[in-house]
């Protein structure tokens, strides 16, 4: 982030220090609000993995625009800005501009928490950032070239950390909390144009993605009361290149428009692992079983993904009244996958040797998969539209190096997807209008997305106009899922939500109410041979949720120099997992001069896990800020 800002103010003191010889010099402007906050009872429950504000001197929002007269000036527009400095979330941009011809953008963003849930027995922390560097040139009204670089790090300890056990120091049973680091990488790298010629239309973009993945794990388990432990290094490197063709034509005054979309990719993955081990062979020799030993472990994976795309789009005005949408698509890709994994053990016993221990698994994963839609709008009659839609999706899998229960065993399965879509508009006002839609799916051998064996999904919107400034809606949503395979599963989401909001000149308000309700069931089965010595025992893991959500908003003028903003809102669980959370904040402000305000904002967030009292918290914050103006 501090190059960014060098990079901005750099580019604003240029402006400054050149356009002060010009008659019509560039207009500089901005703000910056900053202040002091005052924090109490931070450190309580999960709070730190919520907000985690700190209090002490801030600098809470900055900004900078800059004008210039296009005709002297490469950039006639540049704008930066920056807010949430020294919070765990931190946001900068800056942006140069020309208008109608060119585009450079940059940003950056930072998350820093540390997650502290009861769920975990250990407290993790992560820090993600993210960078973009956009481009863009448009000379003239048929050609646009594009250019893009976008990273993601992340950088911590991993949420899935497990306990270690010193086996020489510690009793039996006891153990620490672990770390696992993890340094993760990705940089994503694209070069693309785009004409238009008369009728036709053509694109083309290279995408390159370079990753890098770094961490160390640490385990510890007991085999049947013996520990076994392992210290694992794995570092992985991949590289994927992607290049998209598409081309279109616009028919008939534009009532048909035609497109394709291909894509080639090739993507390059190789890792290495390292590390030691402590474990115990059950394995019988002579003189009794191998017992305890060291190891020291090696190994490397080499995978190369080839995928080809095509993506077909049709778009056909019928009549004033029909159109009809065509989609179809289809995707075929193939994994060659090794794997190698050297383990030499030393054992404890003095008259057993070394032993190496070499596991090899080469072969390729293949996955095809298509899909086609038709969709068609028909305006049945004045304010009535009516929506039908047809989608057919199969995919095939097939993989020799699928691991079920310790040993390679080869795998292959198909499904097919049917998903009917049926939906009505209607408007028979201005002031009101009303949307239901439906789908239903059905899938044969559901194994991912869409992977329900039978799928429902209803939904219903009104919004009335009640005058100019004030509004009412209502939203009806309904999900429900069924598998019936293997296990029985089921689940149903269910919404209503009821909003409304009111724009005057002095006095501004939103609210919304929203109860949801959930429900899962699965079917499963476990081993349990003292308490069912002839088989599995079959059970049902079920989960139930009821919330209710409540927030609004108030915007107050109540001099031209005096202005007040309430916002908040409560949230109560009565489910499985209860709690109940409210945020609410109160901010005053009032114009000292012409370009200065003075702020006061009274915060506070609650957060109450009812079945325990570690996750629990009750903040208050208070913030007082000037805003400067120029």
């Amino acid at each position: 982030m501090r190059g960014l800002a060098a990079a901005a103010a750099g580019v604003f003191l240029l402006a400054g220090a050149v356009g002060a010889e010009e008659e019509d010099p560039p207009v500089v402007s901005g703000f910056a609000r900053a202040g002091w906050r005052i924090v109490s009872d931070e450190g309580e429950g999960r709070y730190e993995q919520d907000e985690d504000l700190d209090d002490g001197p801030r600098l809470f929002d900055l900004g900078l625009d800059w004008l210039a007269d296009a005709e002297r000036w490469l950039v006639d527009e540049a704008e930066f800005r920056a807010s949430g400095i020294g919070d765990p979330g931190t946001d900068a941009s800056l942006a140069l501009r020309r208008t109608g011809e060119a585009l450079l953008e940059a940003g950056y963003r930072r998350d820093d928490y540390s997650y502290l849930a009861a769920g975990d027995p250990y407290p993790w922390e992560t820090r993600r950032e993210r960078s973009y560097l956009r481009a863009r040139y448009t000379p003239g009204n048929r050609l646009a070239l594009r250019a893009s670089w976008n990273r993601d790090r992340r950088r911590g300890d991993s949420a899935n950390q497990a306990f270690t056990r010193d086996i020489e120091d510690l009793p039996s049973g006891e153990a620490l909390p672990a770390r696992r680091p993890l340094d993760r990488t990705w940089d994503d790298f694209a070069l693309g144009g785009d004409l238009s010629a008369g009728i036709f239309r053509f694109g083309l973009t290279q995408n390159i993605r370079l990753g890098s993945v770094d961490e160390a794990r640490l385990l510890s388990l007991d085999d049947g009361g013996t520990p076994v432990s392992e210290v694992l290094r794995q570092d992985a490197r991949s590289k994927a290149f992607s290049t998209v063709a598409k081309a279109g034509v616009s028919l008939l005054e534009g009532a048909v428009d035609l497109g394709l979309i291909t894509t080639v990719t090739r993507q390059p993955l190789s890792s290495r692992l390292s590390g030691e081990k402590e474990g115990f062979s059950n394995v019988f020799v002579e003189g009794g079983v191998e017992g305890p030993y060291e190891a020291v472990l090696s190994g490397e994976n080499r995978h190369r993904r080839r995928i080809r795309a095509h993506r077909f789009e049709a778009s056909i005005d019928l009549s004033e009244d029909l159109e009809v949408l065509i989609g179809a698509e289809w995707e075929r890709s193939a994994d060659r996958v090794r794997l190698r994994l050297d383990e030499h053990r030393n054992f404890e016993r003095a008259d057993l040797a070394d032993q190496d221990i070499l596991t090899e698994e080469e072969g390729t994963v293949s996955y095809r998969e298509a899909r086609a839609s038709a969709d068609a709008l028909y305006d049945l009659l004045s304010g009535v539209r009516v929506r039908l839609g047809e989608e057919w999706y199969s995919e095939h899998l097939v993989s020799p190096l699928d691991t079920r229960g310790g040993s390679a065993e080869p795998t292959e399965w198909r499904n097919r997807t049917f998903r009917h879509t049926a939906g009505v508009d209607i408007t028979p006002s201005k002031r009101f209008t009303v949307s239901v839609l439906g789908r239903y799916s059905a899938a044969s051998e559901p194994h991912v997305t869409p992977g329900a064996e039978e799928a429902e999904e209803a939904s219903m919107r009104s919004r009335l106009r009640v005058d100019e400034a004030t509004s009412l809606a209502f939203v009806y949503r309904r999900k429900a899922f069924h598998n019936d395979s293997l296990r029985s599963s089921n689940s149903r989401v269910e919404s209503v939500s009821i909003s409304a909001d009111h724009g005057g000149e002095a006095l501004s308000a939103t609210a919304s109410l929203t109860f949801q309700t959930i429900r899962n069931r699965a079917g499963t089965s476990y081993y349990d041979f003292d308490v069912s010595p002839s088989g599995p025992i079959e059970d049902a893991v079920e989960y139930r949720s009821r919330s209710t959500v409540l927030a609004g908003q108030v915007r107050w003028s109540a001099t031209p120099e005096v202005r007040f903003l309430l916002s908040g809102s409560l949230a109560r669980n009565d489910g499985d997992a209860p709690f109940l959370a409210a945020v609410a904040a109160l901010r005053g402000e009032v114009d000292l001069r012409a370009a200065v305000t003075l702020g006061v904002t009274l915060r506070g967030r609650l957060y109450d896990e009812r079945h325990t009292r570690v996750d629990d918290y009750s903040v208050t914050a208070v913030e007082v800020d000037l805003t400067i103006r120029f």
